[in-house]
């Protein structure tokens, strides 16, 4: 759609006539010819009636300048606003797609979004379930790598309220939502808040949201923790302390340092009763790093003594 045009007319018989004008939009050669459609009737038919026959000349005048004048972009914009369209809304833009088209993909991409984020944290799964349901339902009007783009941020593509939705678009959208938050499981609060965010941005029924969040499975509670769960980690703890002092680190020390302080000791052996002490030494290293392996524990304990244990 480039340009409109007036096209002006006068015809009757006798004692009937008519007057008055048309506006054409679309592109610039079949609006000229309308204008000159036009043009030739009021020649052939604008004469046969008095006294308004004298204004054919006038008409015909109007009508040749509106062939020989250039687009028109103020009467186009007249002709769309009267028809509520914005002329701008109509531009394809350097990504292939109108304003209306850009405002629809970053609201699909905007649902998947708030549940690959619930929580802030980005839901790797979930981003792959997302991608694919972003790209089935955008079709050719979103690229994959701008689709990962998008669901890889964590600040949002846009909103998802202002998009113009079909009737039937909110209810579908909030299903992709539903599928995208169950692809990695059962789903927790923050992915049920972000279901909700969705739902009141594209303004969907509360009853509905309720029986679809009503077949969500939500994640198992841990269990309460027993009296001999509180015993056996506290016995545990007590155990990683006493092989902590025993190796002269502290209880959170990294496995290299734990390696280190055990190879250290194991081969300075006290005069005496070497095994008794290495075994000691085994002990609080497997405590705080587990046991090591079937070959280090088949060698003989004076081999080991000597020896990095891995």
């Amino acid at each position: 759609m480039e340009t409109a045009r007036t096209a002006w007319f006068m015809y009757g018989f006798l004692v009937f006539a008519r007057y008055g004008s048309k506006t054409f939009s679309g592109c610039a050669s079949r609006t000229r010819q309308k204008v000159v459609e036009n043009l030739v009737i009021s020649g052939l038919a604008g004469w046969w009636f008095f006294p308004w026959g004298l204004g054919a000349p006038l008409v015909i005048v109007q009508n040749l300048v509106e062939i020989a004048s250039g687009p028109n972009e103020h009467a186009l914009r007249g002709v769309l606003a009267n028809k509520g369209i914005d002329l701008d809304d109509l531009v394809v833009g350097d990504n292939g797609r109108t304003r209306p088209q850009d405002r629809m993909v970053a609201a699909l991409l905007a649902v998947p979004h708030r549940i690959v984020w619930a929580g802030g944290t980005r839901d790797t799964v979930r981003a792959d379930a997302a991608a694919v349901a972003a790209a089935q339902s955008l079709g050719d009007l979103a690229a994959p790598g701008e689709i990962e783009q998008a669901l890889g941020r964590s600040e949002a593509p846009g909103p998802i309220a202002g998009a113009d939705f079909s009737p039937d678009t909110p209810i579908h959208l909030l299903a992709l939502a539903r599928d995208v938050a169950l692809a990695s499981g059962p789903v927790g609060d923050p992915g049920r808040d972000a279901l909700r965010a969705v739902r009141r941005a594209l303004g969907v029924a509360d009853e509905l949201v309720i029986r679809m969040l009503e077949k969500i499975p939500a994640p198992e509670p841990a269990p309460e923790p027993t009296v001999d769960t509180i015993r056996i980690a506290a016995a545990d703890d007590a155990l990683r302390a006493i092989a902590a002092v025993a190796l002269g680190v502290d209880v959170d020390a990294p496995p290299a340092e734990v390696r280190g302080a055990y190879e250290r000791l194991a081969s300075a052996l006290p005069e005496g009763d070497p095994e008794d002490h290495l075994s000691r030494l085994d002990f609080a290293r497997s405590t705080l790093l587990g046991p090591p392996s079937a070959e280090a524990w088949a060698e003989p304990p004076s081999t080991r003594a000597g020896t990095a244990v891995r």
